[in-house]
């Protein structure tokens, strides 16, 4: 980090910065002595071992050409909610915000991995007994770092990209360190991997049909990204289909913004510790950068988490312009990014403490473009966008994703 020229101050981060994000520890690490050592020191206050099951939906990109905004949160909310049921229930607990369609839950490593396995496959049969959509879920055990009320470390970095990238809908992955806490004993039906995702070591499938499980459900209601008002409203319509109750819905919660998701690129080389540290000190500033840049152009800073800051504009021009001026700022201090920007409905909401997020088919579409489809350096603005603003020195582009043709701008 230091062999950068960052500009006087880019480090030093107001302590109301960010809810989710320790600034104390990120101060800690600006002000100290930025060594391996001194990483891991302020690291392993924060360290956890246990057991960090993901999971992924296959085939949303299609539904969302089929369904609304709130059909589709709908949809994606039963299996959140059996995934934190049958998690709770068996010593679980949920990180994060479950904003989109992907999850996270943690088990402590007291939780024996058995246990786990049959949860694992009652919650697979469960899923497709009741669910529209598969989910691709993997396991995996190891040592994590908790800061912001998420878990960090090139381990669960590993599980997560796994099962976004590499888990069709159906599929149960359990990592090697997974499969090894198992007794030798053990009836479950795996199966190794073939294809090799040597990061996690030899990985399995998992094939054991839904077994019987002696335990009750827990609670169904997940770490929520809605207001309580708009989840029970949800609630209501998944369960009565009422159109009335739906237009209510979109009524009240739905405004149409311009979503811009700016991607930064990542500290690539080092330690884990110095990578970790180094990256949550680039989140903080990142947004200390970006913010006023956002507020300049009427828009309105959703959230920066990670190496991916989501504003939303009413005017598609402003969010064009913003788009531009913040991959410039980022490059004054040698940071590359790449930018999605889409039009549409959304819903924003007030979580709780300063925290808010965002639902909705634009953020999902600028999330495509930028990240599964963009080069780094530049900017993709969808079809929408190209409709209501002018896109000068802008290509268009035809982009695959999900088995759907999007049409796009690269800038």
């Amino acid at each position: 980090m230091k062999s950068r020229r960052y500009p006087p101050g880019f480090f030093d981060i107001p302590q109301d910065i960010s809810a989710t994000l320790p600034v104390d520890i990120i101060a800690e690490w600006n002000h100290g002595a930025q060594t391996e050592e001194a990483a891991r020191a302020i690291l392993s206050k924060t360290l956890v071992r246990g057991t960090i099951v993901s999971s992924d939906s296959s085939g949303l990109t299609r539904l969302s050409g089929e369904m609304g905004l709130i059909e589709i949160l709908a949809v994606i909310n039963k299996p959140k909610e059996l995934i934190y049921a049958h998690g709770t229930a068996n010593g679980g607990e949920g990180v994060g915000i479950w904003a989109a369609d992907n999850t996270q839950m943690f088990y402590p490593e007291s939780i024996p991995a058995e246990k786990i396995v049959e949860m694992l496959a009652y919650l697979r049969s469960d899923l497709e007994e009741s669910c529209g959509i598969k989910l691709g879920i993997g396991a995996h055990f190891g040592s994590f770092y908790s800061l912001g009320g998420g878990l960090y470390g090139p381990e669960a970095d590993a599980i997560e990209e796994i099962t976004e990238n590499h888990l069709s809908g159906g599929q149960v992955l359990l990592s090697h360190s997974f499969c090894a806490r198992l007794p030798k004993s053990h009836s479950f039906e795996i199966t190794a991997v073939e294809e090799g995702l040597e990061h996690l070591g030899t990985s399995h499938y998992l094939h054991t049909k839904k077994v019987d499980a002696s335990y009750q459900l827990g609670s169904h209601q997940y770490p929520i990204p809605y207001s309580q008002p708009f989840y029970e409203g949800l609630h209501a319509y998944q369960k009565s289909k009422d159109a009335n109750l739906l237009a209510d819905l979109y009524a009240s919660y739905t405004e149409t913004k311009c979503v811009v998701l700016v991607e930064r690129e990542r500290e690539a080389s080092g330690a884990a510790e110095l990578l970790l540290l180094n990256e949550l000190a680039l989140t903080a500033a990142t947004k200390k950068l970006l913010a006023p840049l956002i507020a300049a152009h009427e828009g309105e800073e959703i959230k920066t988490a990670g190496n991916i800051t989501i504003a939303v504009f009413d005017s598609a021009a402003r969010a064009v312009t913003f788009s531009l001026l913040a991959r410039t700022a980022l490059r004054e201090v040698d940071i590359e990014s790449r930018t999605g920007i889409d039009t549409g409905p959304v819903l924003l909401f007030d979580i709780r403490d300063g925290i808010r997020d965002i639902a909705g088919m634009p953020v999902n579409v600028a999330s495509k473009l930028a990240q599964d489809k963009g080069d780094s350096g530049k900017i993709y603005a969808s079809a929408s966008v190209a409709r209501e603003t002018t896109l000068e020195q802008f290509t268009e582009r035809t982009f695959q994703v999900s088995g759907v043709e999007i049409t796009a701008y690269e800038g």
